[in-house]
């Protein structure tokens, strides 16, 4: 990205905070803020950042659940900035993301942390190798005193695939648009935007060893999911998934002075369908379930102070609820969810330090009716960071650290039928996932060198997590372990 000319002399005496904006965590917090909707391109804080990333990150360890890998490990090529050229602004961000996971049961799907219902799973441990790319941008301009209009896109595309029986084979490809029109008076602006998107997701599963689709084999048989607890046998002679998406939504900003307020709605259609072989005129594929996605999202935040000390405070929300109507099986409602956090966070810069503390209140419920499972997790995060840079010749060291601290505050979960194999794999270790006390130490040593325009910085980061106090689930086929570690390695380029 694009940003304003510097003299390359005077690097040495002005601080690095100066020339090189995207620097340091409280930078980084207050342009996260203003990165959320094209709306706010024009109210970004920065007239002119580039910050481009290089990362191989590996985590390990026995804290985790049956669908999270024992192993991963994380490539990751980005770049992000903003460049303003007379009234226009942009704002873009470009990520590439290679993940390599081993011993991933229960899942045919690349995320995890999707909150569909609706996947392709099997109980037997594969390796996966994924693909992802994702594209973003945001433009905005003033074409009067008082009015402004703004643009933006969101593309993602990706290919995703295990290299075990049985063996998926993803394609996925997501685009979201949005445009809308602003009026601003004095120091008072306010921006209404509207959002469309669609896209397509393919999942087709094979076998290279065919004995593993028998009977005798039920660890490596496909499972469709269709809930949290309810799930059959793909008995279809192709076993694959579709999911065609639908997007619809509105954002609203409102900026007075250095206070930002942003408002977006989603409602997500995600339609899913198999292939089936057929001739005439009739549809090649067969429904299985609808979901519905209703998102809300509340930023908002405040930048004070001045230039020997910063101060910045903000409060993030979002609340997502998802329903669905099963045309397989059921012909109607069967899972309900909701999944909700709310995160307040303080900042503070000063000419030797930085601190950051935030506090992060999280609700997962899920609710499978034929299943009868009532899934509820509720937890409070608290986390502090600190940063310190420390001058070395005409270069320096920037320290890093932080901890954060997870504890349970009136998680339950019911089930009011059997216990099947879902509920052994999934749900029980699930619960004593998300719902534990856990322990988050981290730190990160970077080298900064400056060429010229250009910031090199090296970074080592390591991150520790060990569960305090591990919730009992008899039953589970399961128990997360003891810890898991993440240690990585970046180079950043700032401009």
């Amino acid at each position: 990205m694009a940003v304003r000319a510097q003299q390359a002399g005077s690097i040495q005496s002005q601080p690095d905070s100066a020339f090189f904006p995207s620097l340091g965590i409280f930078q980084q917090r207050l342009f996260s803020f203003y990165e959320q909707t094209p709306g706010q391109v024009l109210f970004h804080p920065s007239s002119g950042y580039s910050l481009s990333q290089l990362e191989m990150a590996r985590s390990q360890g026995n804290w985790r659940t049956l669908q999270q890998p024992e192993k991963s490990t994380k490539y990751q090529i980005s770049s992000t900035g903003v460049s303003q050229v007379n009234q226009f602004k942009v704002w873009g961000d470009f990520r590439y993301t290679r993940r390599q996971e081993d011993s991933v049961g229960w899942r045919l799907r690349p995320e995890q942390n999707d909150v569909s219902p609706y996947y392709l799973a099997n109980i037997q441990p594969g390796n996966w190798d994924t693909h992802d790319y994702q594209l973003k941008g945001a433009a905005g301009v003033r074409v009067s005193d008082h009015i402004l209009l703004v643009a933006g896109a969101r593309l993602q595309t990706g290919t995703y695939g295990r290299y075990n029986d049985p063996r998926p084979e993803i394609s996925r490809y997501r685009l979201r648009l949005e445009g809308g029109i602003g009026y601003s008076i004095s120091s008072a602006s306010l921006v209404l935007s509207g959002i469309y998107g669609y896209g397509e997701e393919t999942n087709k599963v094979s076998y290279q060893n065919q004995m593993n689709r028998s009977e005798g084999r039920p660890t490596y048989t496909a499972q469709d999911v269709m809930g949290y607890g309810f799930y059959r046998v793909v008995t279809e002679t192709g076993i694959n998934l579709r999911e065609d998406l639908k997007i619809k939504g509105a954002a609203a900003v409102v900026q007075v002075g250095n206070i930002n307020v942003t408002y977006m709605y989603q409602q997500k259609e995600r339609d899913y369908s198999r292939e089936i072989p057929v001739s005439g005129d009739i549809s090649p594929y067969s429904p299985i379930g609808d979901v519905t996605q209703n998102e809300h999202c509340l930023v908002s935040s405040y930048q004070w102070g001045k230039t020997a000390v910063q101060r910045l405070a903000g409060l993030e929300f979002q609340s997502v609820s998802v329903k669905d109507f099963n045309r397989r099986i059921i012909q109607g409602n069967n899972y309900l969810g909701t999944h909700r956090t709310a995160t307040l966070s303080y900042d503070e810069k000063r000419p030797a330090w930085e601190y950051g503390l935030s506090l992060n209140l999280r609700r997962d419920s899920r609710k499978d009716g034929t299943a009868a499972v009532n899934y509820l997790v509720q937890t409070a995060r608290l986390q502090a960071e600190a940063s310190k840079r420390i001058n070395v010749g005409g270069n320096f060291l920037q320290v890093n650290g932080q901890v954060g601290y997870r504890a349970d505050v009136g998680s339950k979960l019911t089930i009011g039928s059997q216990y099947n194999e879902f509920m052994r794999g999934v749900v029980l270790p699930d619960f004593a996932y998300y719902s534990s006390g856990l322990l988050e130490p981290g730190m990160s040593l970077g080298y900064g060198v400056k060429v010229k325009n250009v910031l090199l910085l090296p970074t080592l980061g390591y991150q520790w997590q060990k569960p305090m106090s591990v919730k009992a689930v008899p039953g589970a086929a399961y128990q997360p372990g003891q810890s898991r570690s993440t240690y990585w390695v970046q180079l950043n380029v700032h401009l």
